[in-house]
């Protein structure tokens, strides 16, 4: 009797360690993409808020074009900022009394590019370049023990926006402690501390 207790224990830990896992693994997925969608949908927001203000500003019709870089939450990330991902939206207002102009704005990270009528873009390339580093110390005293992980990380991306006509034009944007991508070098980074009191 007491064997088929075991076996019946021992039956139901490994079902539970399998369907655990796989509601786990079904719970990250569905989160993913919720912040993919969310991400998504402010993008267009975005673009339709500064389409708008553009529009009613310039007395214009305006297309709005947003692409941002931003760090998604990924359990399986192992440097505290996530995975990299893209999210992009566009928005097209028109707002005019009398004749209006036609305007079209790109605008990557929060950098404005305003595109000229003659102008078309054949195409924006964008490469990264990332270096993260990742420390843990451990602190041992009487009151009990101290983890600290820190971690830094310099994610670049270099966006080439090649017109049809000929030319291009680049620009570098690093990720910033405030999580945002911003002209220029900088330098991520984020602390966890955790204690283990006595």
């Amino acid at each position: 009797m007491q064997n088929i207790f075991k076996k019946v224990k021992a039956q139901t830990t490994v079902e539970l360690a399998i369907f655990g896992s796989v509601i786990l693994l079904l719970f990250s997925s569905a989160l993913s993409y919720i912040q993919t969608i969310n991400s998504r949908q402010k993008a267009t927001m975005k673009a339709f808020r500064y389409a708008l203000k553009k529009a009613y500003s310039d007395n214009a019709y305006v297309n709005y074009q947003v692409i941002e870089h931003k760090r998604n939450v990924t359990p399986d990330s192992n440097n505290l900022f996530g995975q990299r991902a893209v999210a992009s939206g566009s928005a097209s207002v028109f707002w005019a009394i009398g004749k209006a102009k036609n305007e079209m704005v790109l605008a990557i990270n929060d950098k404005e590019k305003v595109i000229s009528d003659d102008t078309r873009i054949e195409n924006i390339d964008f490469t990264y370049d990332t270096v993260s580093n990742t420390s843990v110390s451990v602190a041992y005293a009487k009151e009990g023990i101290a983890t600290r992980r820190r971690a830094s990380l310099q994610d670049t991306v270099h966006t080439k926006i090649k017109y049809s006509g000929g030319g291009s034009q680049q620009f570098s944007q690093s990720l910033a402690s405030d999580g945002k991508y911003h002209l220029g070098n900088y330098r991520a980074q984020k602390e966890i501390i955790w204690e283990t009191k006595n």
